[in-house]
């Protein structure tokens, strides 16, 4: 074999070999790519899980602070339940009680948009409290109800406007200008 043909031989190896590389790099090439898509797909697929992660994290905080708030603040309105005893110290206009009569009120806890229901009763005469009506807010301290207000007319909110003061051992009862009560704690 000449050099010749020796040197093209080589060549032609050459050639062969660079193809068999160029092949290789393509097939590598492609390989890369499928990686890098799956690579991505993991990617946004993680991503996704913290964010729902993130998002159910995010709600559940929302919910325990929304609870946590309303317990708070249903417990600072929280007060003992009790009966008091007070008798009829003012009337005027047309009232269904007259000065001196017994009464008697009942404080109890009411858990929807107002912390109270009041009942009052003068003997078998109940001027406050009916069925759906009495409910009212008290300002409570040390766990006990000191004011309590309703401040709507029977026109108003269905019942007489109420106020009940333990500083002052007062509770008012009125529909006024037409008539008005005014009890005294005992």
């Amino acid at each position: 074999m000449s050099e010749l043909e020796m040197l093209t031989a080589r060549a032609r190896q050459l050639e062969a070999d660079r193809d068999a590389l160029q092949t290789e790099i393509e097939e590598a090439r492609a390989r890369l790519e499928e990686e890098r898509a799956e690579v991505d797909a993991r990617t946004k697929r993680l991503a996704n899980r913290r964010r729902t992660r993130r998002s159910l994290i995010t709600i559940a905080v929302v919910v325990v602070l929304v609870v946590g708030a309303a317990t708070t603040w249903t417990a600072l309105r929280w007060f003992e339940e009790e009966t008091l005893r007070a008798e009829v110290t003012d009337v005027h206009g047309p009232a269904p009680v007259s000065p001196g009569e017994a009464c008697v009120l009942r404080l109890a806890r009411n858990y929807g948009p107002y912390n109270a229901d009041l009942v009052v009763q003068c003997g078998d005469l109940r001027l406050y409290g009916f069925e759906s009506f009495g409910a009212l807010d008290c300002e409570v301290e040390d766990g006990r109800a000191v004011r309590c207000a309703d401040d709507d007319t029977i026109a108003e909110g269905g019942d007489p406007r109420v106020r009940l003061d333990r500083a002052s051992g007062t509770l008012a009862i009125d529909d006024e200008p037409r008539w008005g009560i005014t009890l005294a704690l005992r």
